[in-house]
């Protein structure tokens, strides 16, 4: 899911999940070892980066995206206006660009032949009403192939956000088409992710589906008319990015499937913890640890 600084909490979850595969094969594995497709929406979708593309470790997954939100979310604009987002993009584009060229120095490009497919959502400026998700692949698909572009053009496009960071105009094949996050619709892109795995793999059976959170969205009443009209906003943002309605979807459907599908998310205290906190992080942790207890 995406969640800004809130997706720490994806990795210490699944940094779990990896030391105790870890101990029963006596081996450090990356989930780009084991799992053959990851996806991701907003900032849930550079981690996605991370984790397939650029095949980081646990371990230096949570380190460089520490280290990238803390660049990204740092220096708010003064004053924000109306239709102004709250991030410059220029500290965004520097802080990715800095752990492609550690990670990925003789390739910068997103497509990639690797064992782990990667996709990240985002969606066509032009046809955002649609709600049709586009994606951002590391590999070939059989329909639907965007063009080719690179890694850091893909984490800009899936982490464009009406309040966060500008939107992100791509030029493929001669044409160009602009670019905003899927965070408003497809925040949690499980059913996509599924659609994806019956395209590239038709005919197989899935194994183990594993859905990760970033805790739930606190929705603040207005009690003041001043108030009133921000709040609102903020809450029809925030509803509009609920992923557990979702998330229970997908439950029933694998209701009669046990053991294949798993979702994690980590609740208690998250909830008063900002997208863009990154000073928040050690809370993150804390919280998410005492969840996997």
């Amino acid at each position: 899911d995406g969640g800004g600084v809130r997706g720490v909490s994806q990795l210490v979850m699944l940094k779990e999940i990896l030391q105790r595969l870890d101990y029963k094969t006596e081996q450090r594995t990356r989930p780009c070892d084991i799992f053959d497709m990851i996806g991701g929406s907003g900032m849930g979708g550079v981690l996605a980066l991370f984790l397939g593309r650029l095949s980081l470790s646990i371990d230096d997954a949570l380190r460089e995206y520490a280290a990238f939100v803390s660049i990204a979310f740092d220096n708010k604009r003064i004053p924000l206006s109306v239709g102004t987002n709250k991030f410059s993009t220029k500290n965004f584009k520097q802080g990715i660009r800095d752990v492609i060229a550690k990670y990925s120095p003789g390739n910068p490009g997103l497509a990639c032949d690797m064992h782990c497919k990667t996709f990240v959502c985002a969606m066509s400026k032009a046809n955002f009403t649609a709600k049709i998700p586009r994606l951002f692949r590391t590999y070939p698909a059989p329909k639907f192939q965007l063009p080719d572009c690179e890694i850091w053009e893909a984490a800009r496009a899936t982490s464009a956000s009406p309040v966060l960071f500008d939107d992100i105009e791509i030029t493929g094949n001669s044409v160009s088409d602009t670019y905003i996050g899927s965070d408003m619709g497809c925040n949690n892109p499980i059913n996509v992710l599924l659609d994806e795995c019956n395209l590239v793999y038709p005919g197989r059976h899935v194994a183990c589906v594993l859905s990760l959170g970033t805790g739930p969205e606190m929705l603040n009443i207005p009690n003041t008319i001043l108030s009133t009209h921000a709040t609102l906003n903020n809450t029809l943002q925030k509803m509009s990015t609920d992923c557990e309605q979702t998330a229970e979807l997908i439950s029933r459907r694998f209701r009669e499937i046990p053991r294949v599908y798993f979702r994690l998310n980590a609740t208690q205290g998250m909830e008063v913890i900002d997208e863009a906190a990154w000073n928040k992080i050690p809370d993150i942790v804390s919280h998410t640890e005492q969840y996997v207890r």
